[in-house]
């Protein structure tokens, strides 16, 4: 086949193979049968396009790979989540589903880890998180103004779903990708020295606000330490025309904190009941700024009990039931070290989310899934002090290396409070793309000075 149209059929299987892993996030593999033929399609179109990229590949003689020590870590993750399901009977064969997605998105990196392809696929994720961000956040609009509901974190109402849409984002999922695009303008505003360019600074500010607007207690605790790494490691950059720290941090929390006094005031009667105190305006503004930093400031304050300690009471709706999952799947781990349940087992055990990505990894593959994803960990650290610390990296304007970093640091801070890249997800293809980019450049760029 020609050089030409070689480069050409690649780009489009590696087009079509990228979008529709994101395609199929949120479908269930255990309603196939009940779906239309668009999500049937849908289900189906990655192992297609995998097929025919393996075939396109081999026909071509390029399909190789390598094996480095970080793609053994992976690896771990995906066969022990695959093989604890045949060997639990409670687990159900159609949850093989997640771990052969998780294997095939990290193969194709793997296979396609050029420079020029990774960069393509880089740049391509984030297109794709900006259309369904703008669709979705459009769709979440329209329904709260059809049901005169102005709340953001209560965007998905009782029907845990808006404008028809089955399993749409919840208001954590839309913060979150607001969050990735805002890291993506944040960066590129600071390397392609957009000086004075309000038209970035304006999104900059509108992407800050909507961050922090659905009131993701994860999401804020990631914006925060995004925006003091930006001081700390890009100090120049982050202040050279004194304008992106006013309309990334500044304004956003202005404009939250006015649209969090308009919502407390209703329940500033209870809530005096609560505290068994008088509230005045300078009471609920406090809770107001409170509220748009950490939710739930005037809701924490009731008491419930502990279901796992009898006669105990803990404050509880703070951590969203988190601490005791937590507990009560480490008494699991603890018993059985190193058999895990398979891919999704704190559906199966918790019918809910454990919200830790190791603690689902040991939970899902047994304890050494659990120190692979630590061990994930570990080397993305190494690789983001690398980035930091070797002037020959970090002085290169490429805007994408660094953004990959802060990809590897949001993460990874989120997964400690949700399953995150322990699952495939947004976070899943956004970190692996993000680890393999800076591990080529950082790797490549050590090989070159030498």
């Amino acid at each position: 086949m020609p050089k030409f149209e070689y480069k050409i059929y690649k780009k489009i299987f590696l087009l079509g193979m990228w979008i529709s892993f994101f395609a199929i996030i949120n479908l269930n593999p255990n309603k196939f049968s009940d779906y239309n033929i668009i999500n049937k399609m849908r289900m189906i179109a990655p192992l297609l396009f995998f097929i025919l990229i393996l075939s396109f590949k081999y026909i071509n003689n390029n399909l190789y790979f390598k094996i480095n020590t970080y793609t053994l870590f992976f690896y771990c993750i995906f066969f022990s989540y695959a093989l604890f399901i045949f060997s639990n009977p409670m687990n159900h064969l159609h949850n093989l589903f997640w771990p052969i997605l998780m294997l095939m998105a990290f193969f194709i990196l793997q296979i396609f880890s050029k420079k020029e392809e990774l960069n393509f696929l880089l740049k391509l994720t984030f297109l794709i998180i900006a259309i369904g961000f703008t669709f979705y956040f459009s769709m979440a609009l329209l329904d709260m103004y059809k049901h005169s509901n102005y709340h953001f974190y209560g965007v998905m109402g009782e029907n845990l779903r808006y404008s028809n849409f089955e399993d749409p984002p919840r208001s954590s999922g839309l913060s979150r990708m607001s969050l990735l695009l805002l890291t993506f303008f944040i960066t590129y505003y600071m390397f392609k020295k957009k000086k004075k360019d309000y038209k970035f600074l304006i999104i900059i500010s509108v992407l800050a606000f909507i961050t922090l607007v659905f009131q993701s207690r994860t999401t804020t605790f990631t914006y925060i330490v995004l925006i003091l790494l930006c001081c700390l490691f890009y100090f120049k950059k982050f202040f050279y025309d004194k304008r992106l720290i006013v309309f990334v941090l500044i304004l956003p929390l202005i404009t939250n904190v006015w649209y969090n006094y308009n919502l407390i005031e209703p329940q500033v009667k209870s809530t005096t009941k609560i505290l068994n105190k008088d509230m005045d305006q300078k009471d609920i503004l406090l809770f107001a700024l409170q509220d748009s930093i950490l939710r739930d400031q005037i809701t924490s304050r009731k008491n419930i009990v502990d279901p796992y300690i009898s006669n105990e009471i803990k404050i509880n709706i703070f951590s969203s039931g988190r601490f005791f999952n937590w507990r009560k799947s480490l008494e699991i781990i603890k018993n059985k070290k190193y058999i895990g349940h398979g891919a999704q087992a704190d559906r199966i055990i918790f019918n809910q989310s454990i919200s830790n990505a190791f603690l689902y990894s040991s939970l899902s593959g047994g304890i050494f899934a659990g120190l692979s994803i630590v061990s994930i960990y570990i080397y993305s650290i190494f690789m983001i002090i690398k980035l930091y610390f070797n002037k020959n990296i970090k002085l290169k304007n490429d805007y994408l290396s660094h953004l990959c970093s802060f990809v590897l640091i949001i993460l990874g801070l989120r997964s400690v409070l949700e399953t995150s890249i322990a699952i495939f997800s947004i976070d899943y293809l956004t970190f692996i793309i993000s680890f393999i980019y800076l591990n080529n450049i950082i790797f490549n760029s050590s090989s070159n000075n030498q």
